[in-house]
């Protein structure tokens, strides 16, 4: 559907989303958002949008802009878009300055938007990787992904290195009502909600995403993971979906992982 050939987003695209949103003229279009930089890899990722021609997913699609901060212009992965009290914002993963993850802490990131592809404001640090769990490998947030329900808004990430087997997903949460570009209003949970299952062959769980079920009724969780131990960030990883249930604290909860239907 996309291939670019210009030099500094040419090559390792990574994590792509589709997002139907409304552009400045009020039409619905498709925006894919996605990472990507140049041939060396990967001191230079950065996060681009694409935009369909008219409402319909299967494109075409053209390049719309880079996604960035002016002030902040470093590395920056995994964009996802929030819709929340009629704004618009990107939640991304980044470093504090410019310089690779292993080398700095990735931290998590929300900015408003003034449009589906332009920041209207500095980025807002709202999660660094300060638990236990999230500093396996390096020290890793990132694959932020969104869930809303009953005025909340469940902030799903993943923590630890993606090459290590206890990659992991946790979660923020902040209400609906809140200013969501102030950090105090996101809540991080302790532990993680989805975890290495060795016995279901679920190794390094992570960078998730939630749909619906056909008739909108269940929350379900997207996510990728290895058969085996030690199989890194590589092509042994493969999709897993599960349904999602609440706890009674509010909180989402998944069974142990497998390779199987869940």
């Amino acid at each position: 559907m996309w291939a670019d050939f210009e030099p500094e987003r040419c090559c390792h695209v990574w994590a792509p989303e589709f997002h139907r949103l409304k552009n400045p003229q009020g039409q619905y279009r498709w925006y894919l958002y996605y990472t990507a930089g140049p041939s060396e890899c990967c001191a230079q990722q950065r996060m681009h949008v694409l935009e369909s021609a008219a409402d319909d997913p299967m494109g075409p699609y053209s390049y719309k802009a880079r996604l960035f901060d002016a002030q902040n212009d470093f590395w920056a992965i995994d964009p996802t878009v929030l819709e929340n009290g009629g704004k618009l914002y990107v939640i991304y993963s980044g470093t504090p300055f410019d310089l690779m993850p292993g080398e700095k802490p990735q931290n998590l990131y929300i900015a408003p938007l003034s449009n589906p592809w332009t920041l209207s404001g500095p980025r807002v640090e709202i999660s660094i990787p300060d638990q236990p769990w999230e500093i396996y490998g390096a020290a890793v947030n990132e694959g932020p992904a969104v869930v809303k329900r009953n005025n909340k808004i469940y902030l799903a990430y993943s923590g630890s290195g993606c090459w290590t087997d206890n990659y992991a997903v946790g979660v923020l949460v902040a209400s609906q009502s809140a200013d969501l570009l102030q950090p105090k209003s996101w809540q991080k949970m302790p532990r993680p909600f989805l975890t290495r299952n060795d016995q279901g062959q679920a190794f390094g769980p992570g960078h998730n995403s939630f749909f619906k079920s056909p008739d909108g009724k269940e929350d379900w969780i997207m996510y990728h993971a290895n058969p085996g131990p030690d199989l890194g960030c590589k092509d042994q990883r493969s999709p897993r979906a599960q349904k999602i249930t609440w706890g009674p604290d509010g909180l989402p909860r998944v069974a142990p992982p497998s390779v199987g239907p869940r």
